[in-house]
């Protein structure tokens, strides 16, 4: 017969440790979770785009810049084969506490690697940040049932890994070129959507690949930061 147990920091930190992922699941069913809150301020959030002629500048200088920017700072880097007209793209998309002010002189590091063509720094509640990582910044579009909400979401397949060592040249090269092969096959159609994604958390850098099942809409770029990507600002 099982055992029902409390395991917290201070109770059965052991089993606490393990059902944090230390123990692969092994180690018992968790039945009920508690969770403490706190309030959260306003953050700043910010989307950079470049000339894809510029993609391996910026790569090379994220990777420089972003694991040495401080906590409070999220920080992601696309690499972006489209399936609409126009070539790949590359931008750099994140979230700060703290102020605008503060956060464009962070950016400067990374903003001196090339000029943006397009640059949007802006404030923003905390649920409204969550709500636009999460492709859901129209909040109706996002809840089935609700009228005129959109119940079909664009399906993705997704991989990831973590990785403490940044791409070297031939590396970001080598990111380049299977970028612009897939943009450049035709057979592919409306299903050649894919992003290599380059993020920054706790001092590591995470790199993942995405790719739509069907056709993606430009800004649905967010629908997974609320979770793994932005889990360093809860």
């Amino acid at each position: 017969a099982g055992q029902a147990l409390l395991a917290n920091q201070t109770q059965h930190p052991d089993l606490y440790w393990a059902c944090r992922g230390g123990g692969a699941g092994q180690f018992g069913i968790v039945t009920s979770f508690v969770f403490d809150t706190h309030p959260a301020s306003d953050v700043v959030t910010y989307r950079a785009t470049w000339n894809w002629s510029d993609a391996a500048a910026v790569v090379a200088a994220w990777q420089a810049w972003a694991p040495t920017a401080p906590d409070e700072l999220f920080s992601m880097c696309d690499l972006i084969a489209t399936d609409g007209p126009g070539g790949p793209i590359v931008a750099s998309n994140g979230q700060y506490f703290g102020s605008e002010a503060a956060l464009q002189s962070l950016l400067q590091p990374l903003l001196n690697a090339a000029t943006p063509q397009t640059m949007t720094i802006r404030t923003r509640s905390f649920i409204n940040a969550a709500l636009d990582w999460a492709n859901c910044s129209d909040v109706a579009r996002c809840h089935i049932g609700v009228p005129s909400a959109e119940v079909g979401r664009s399906d993705f397949l997704a991989k990831s890994d973590y990785v403490a060592t940044a791409l070297p040249a031939g590396g970001i090269r080598a990111l380049i070129q299977k970028i612009e092969q897939r943009q450049n096959d035709s057979a592919l159609g409306g299903g050649k959507r894919v992003r290599p994604l380059l993020v920054h958390a706790a001092g590591e850098l995470h790199a993942g690949r995405r790719q739509c099942a069907q056709p993606c809409r430009t800004h649905d770029r967010h629908n997974r930061k609320a979770g793994a990507e932005s889990h360093r600002n809860l």
